[in-house]
């Protein structure tokens, strides 16, 4: 895949065709959304962005208002994690169709005083009264195909919202001390009643989402989203949202516990959930509290050492690496284990070769993407595919996964996992052996095709519970992506509709060199779009109702998650520190876009800006709901800049390619990142201290999104 001469030059591309349409019992919304055409979803936007360099500090968030809030904490003395929470909260405002108060967050947090990385979960859990025979008679009342999933925006998908106590914690636990909580949500409280002009990526995904709350009827409480129109607003509109302020100021000034889990807040919530026949009660709020987890990781590179790759600024030895995500249920172990596949498909010789076949570049010049090679698309798309299927098999709550082993044993009932959640849960179980390296190369060798797509089943070695039914022959791949989610009650969205982008993320680092990595969503756009001032999420969706799945709905269960923060480190031990800080929203997007991005910059040596401006792939299809029989019927999306030829092999070797191209908004569908990246500050390899001595930050904010990157 190569980039075009001019990166962002798209109002010079011809229009592309739209994709062939998807069946219509089971249209598809990522098919809708990537061949969304016209001028109203045109991207007129000829411009070229460089990486923005902090000698100190530096912010990357999908919202330039999001990372001034975020800048004005670091100035007022707050750390990393202080100034990422006000990023999110004034994301919540602005961004209200992708993430908000009664949505999910994560967070990693790279501590430079302990040389330590740590990570909180704000997902919530299922109802007390969401019982499987709940959500079976909810999914029949609304004649969800097959009966495997919740309605996808039926109140029965409200889980716990976690945000507003992750936001709380992170401040406590990681904050520096020198902003309070009011103060670190004050930006937001500005934004909420002073007013803000809309980007135009947004008001596009604010009116695309805007019927999940116009369609349902979801009353006053919502209506404050959708503006004077009605619609959602046009780009450079002005909004605001009094309510939402009141509710934040409530937070700031209370807690969470008594400013959001309980009194006026909860009680608007639950009286919401149940005026649409919902069953999220006042104990479901009470018992809520942020899980404080121990974060997974693989290094990749690690084992040799390589030559500095060259892109106008030496960007050094970036070999050698330990890329971190949340455990589960976040699916942040499918970008890991993807990563293991890679490292042993490509050795070192190959990678190498590889980076210096990319010519360098006098600094402001252009800079190139991939080689034009669609092998390494196609590799790196099946190591996608193939960590698909494993996750889709086995990510779930952990304590579900403990209740699987056991009941594999003969102990235990494999659907477990009611009850209120401990602080700290106990790890998956089978983490070692889905992150292990001599399996990823089993993997390799048994199930990856150099030449053609596979069919990409899970890996046979892994038992929780009994193993899934047999994927479809390999010849059913490339059917359209609807074909493989369903699950929509109606709807006409498939279950990874997330992968439109709806989903806000933002990294921060302080002048000490600390680090904060945190990703929110209300799952997709505006959620149920059961409003308090906010929406509310639609996350059990997420949820299986297959009982032989570890995944299946449960009370007080956590659902597998698609958000996912990404962090990266260099060295170990006492010498550990912190070399990178990425996410990727949008669903399935995410994980293979992380994928790509590290690729990008660990392999062939890009720098920070071309490694997120360089065409993506989108694998689409992969669907918790109906677990990893969905990822042999995947297909591929291809973005505009994307080699001709090379579009054309990965179409002959089976890979589904749907439609020409993607072009314009529908660019979204390979997810929206924010990227900041430890750079050497003066030609002499990276940089070995934090913010102070040597190294720089470099921020890059992805071109499909209105965001920036900005740093001193």
């Amino acid at each position: 895949m190569s980039a075009p001469a001019k990166p962002h030059a798209h109002a010079h591309a011809p229009p592309a065709p739209p994709p062939p349409a998807a069946p219509p019992s089971q249209p598809s919304h990522n098919v809708a959304v990537a061949s969304a055409g016209g001028a109203a979803n045109a991207l007129p936007y000829a411009s070229r962005r460089s990486p923005a360099y902090g000698a100190r500090c530096m912010v990357s968030s999908g919202q330039p208002l999001a990372a001034q809030a975020a800048l004005s904490v670091l100035r007022a003395g707050g750390n990393a994690a202080d100034a990422a929470v006000a990023a999110a909260a004034a994301l919540a405002v602005v961004e209200p169709c992708h993430s908000g108060l009664g949505g999910d967050a994560f967070a990693l947090f790279f501590d430079a005083a302990a040389g330590a990385v740590r990570c909180l979960a704000g997902n919530g859990a299922a109802p007390a009264a969401l019982t499987p025979a709940a959500a079976a008679a909810a999914a029949a009342a609304a004649a969800v195909p097959g009966g495997r999933a919740l309605p996808m925006f039926g109140a029965a998908t409200v889980t716990v919202p976690g945000a507003a106590a992750l936001w709380a914690d992170a401040v406590a636990r990681w904050g520096g001390g020198a902003v309070a909580f009011p103060d670190v949500l004050a930006p937001a409280v500005a934004l909420a009643e002073g007013g803000f002009a809309v980007g135009p990526t947004t008001a596009w995904a604010w009116r695309k989402n805007a019927p999940q709350i116009i369609g349902q009827r979801c009353g006053p409480g919502a209506a404050c989203l959708l503006g004077a129109s009605g619609r959602g607003p046009e780009a450079g509109e002005r909004m605001t949202n009094p309510a939402l302020a009141g509710v934040l100021r409530r937070l700031g000034e209370l807690g969470a516990r008594e400013g959001f889990y309980r009194g006026p807040i909860a009680d608007a919530i639950v009286a919401a959930v149940a005026a649409r026949g919902g069953v999220l009660a006042a104990g479901d709020l009470d018992a809520h509290a942020t899980l404080d987890v121990e974060p997974i990781c693989t290094d990749y590179r690690r084992a040799r050492r390589a030559r500095a790759c060259v892109f106008g600024r030496a960007f050094g030895d970036l070999w050698g690496v330990t890329v971190w995500q949340a455990p589960p249920p976040s699916q942040g172990l499918v970008t890991l284990m993807a990563l293991n596949i890679l490292e042993a498909a490509w050795p070192e010789e190959a990678q190498q070769s590889a980076a210096a076949e990319q010519p360098a570049a006098a600094e402001g010049a252009a800079t190139q993407g991939p080689p034009a090679d669609w092998q390494r698309v196609h590799v790196m798309a099946e190591a996608a595919r193939l960590a698909f299927a494993d996750a889709l098999a086995w990510n779930c709550d952990p304590r579900a996964a403990a209740a699987a082993a056991a009941a594999d044993a003969g102990a235990a009932d494999a659907g477990g996992g009611g009850g209120a959640a401990p602080a700290r849960p106990p790890p998956h179980p089978l983490l070692p052996a889905l992150l292990s390296k001599p399996r990823a190369a089993a993997r390799l060798a048994s199930a990856l095709d150099p030449a053609r797509a596979g069919a990409a089943p899970p890996d046979p070695s892994l038992r929780l519970a009994p193993p899934p039914p047999p994927p479809p022959p390999p010849s059913s791949r490339g059917a359209a992506a609807g074909d493989a989610a369903g699950g929509g009650g109606g709807s006409g969205l498939t279950a990874s509709g997330e992968a439109g982008g709806d989903t806000v993320y933002v990294c921060v680092v302080d002048g000490d060199g600390n680090g904060c990595s945190l990703i929110a969503s209300n799952y997709m756009g505006f959620g149920t779009g059961i409003g308090c001032g906010f929406s509310l999420q639609n996350r059990g969706h997420n949820f299986s109702l297959d009982p032989a799945r570890p995944n299946c709905v449960a009370p007080g269960k956590r659902p597998h998650h698609t958000i996912m923060p990404g962090l990266v480190t260099k060295g170990r031990g006492a010498s550990m520190r912190l070399q990178g800080l990425l996410g990727v929203v949008g669903g399935a997007a995410q994980p293979q876009g992380q994928l790509q991005i590290l690729s990008n910059l660990l392999d062939l040596g890009m720098d920070p800006q071309a490694a997120l401006d360089a065409p993506r792939f989108c694998v689409e299809g992969a669907d918790s709901t109906a677990g990893p029989a969905s990822v042999s019927k995947s297909a591929l999306f291809l973005e505009e800049g994307t080699a001709p030829a090379a579009a054309a092999a990965l179409a002959a070797a089976g890979h589904g390619v749907v439609g020409a191209a993607v072009a314009g908004q529908g660019r979204t569908v390979f997810g929206r990142a924010q990227l900041i990246w430890r750079v050497d500050g003066g030609g002499g390899g990276l940089g070995e201290g934090g913010g102070e001595g040597g190294g720089v930050w470099a921020g890059a904010s992805d071109p499909r999104n209105d965001g920036c990157a900005i740093g001193y």
